[in-house]
C-alpha cells in the first residue's frame, strides 16, 4: 500500500505505534536490568549468610581485579567496611549492611512494579492505536 493513499491521520497512527513499540522496549530493558539488580542482592544477602561459617583467621583469596587476588587472613566476620559515598568507609555489622540491601532490593522491587504499570499503559496505547487504523482503514475503502 502507498504512502499516497493511506489517510495522515492512520499514518500518523503508525508512527505513534513505532514511538510506543521503542517505548515499550526500553522499558522493558530497564525491568530486565532491575531483575538482574535484585538477584544480585539476594545473592550477597546469601554470601554473608554464609560468612557466619567461616572461622577467624581462615585464608581468603579477596579480589583486586578482574582475575587478580590477594592472599588474605579473615580478622573480623562480624562487620564490613562499607562506601557510604565520596569516597567514605564506615564500618557495619553484616545484619545492618543485610537490612541495608533488603531496603534497596524493596526499592527494586518498587521501581519494577511502576515499570510493569508503564509498559502496560503503553501495551493499552498500542491496542487503542491498532483498532484506531482498522477502524479508519475500513472507512476509507
Amino acid at each position: 500500500m502507498k504512502t499516497d493513499t493511506i489517510p495522515k491521520d492512520v499514518q500518523e497512527k503508525y508512527i505513534e505505534i513505532q514511538t510506543v513499540d521503542q517505548q515499550m522496549k526500553a522499558v522493558q530493558q530497564k525491568m530486565e536490568k532491575l531483575e538482574e539488580q535484585y538477584y544480585e542482592l539476594l545473592s550477597v544477602i546469601q554470601d554473608m549468610d554464609d560468612m557466619k561459617k567461616v572461622e577467624k583467621n581462615a585464608d581468603a583469596l579477596v579480589p583486586v581485579h578482574n582475575g587478580i587476588f590477594l592472599k588474605a587472613k579473615i580478622l573480623d566476620t562480624d562487620h564490613l567496611h562499607v562506601n557510604v559515598g565520596s569516597g567514605t568507609v564506615v564500618e557495619k555489622t553484616v545484619e545492618e549492611v543485610k537490612q541495608i540491601l533488603v531496603s534497596q532490593g524493596s526499592e527494586i522491587k518498587k521501581t519494577q512494579k511502576e515499570l510493569e504499570s508503564h509498559f502496560n499503559q503503553l501495551l493499552d496505547r498500542l491496542k487503542q492505536l491498532d483498532e484506531e487504523i482498522t477502524l479508519a482503514m475500513q472507512k476509507n475503502v
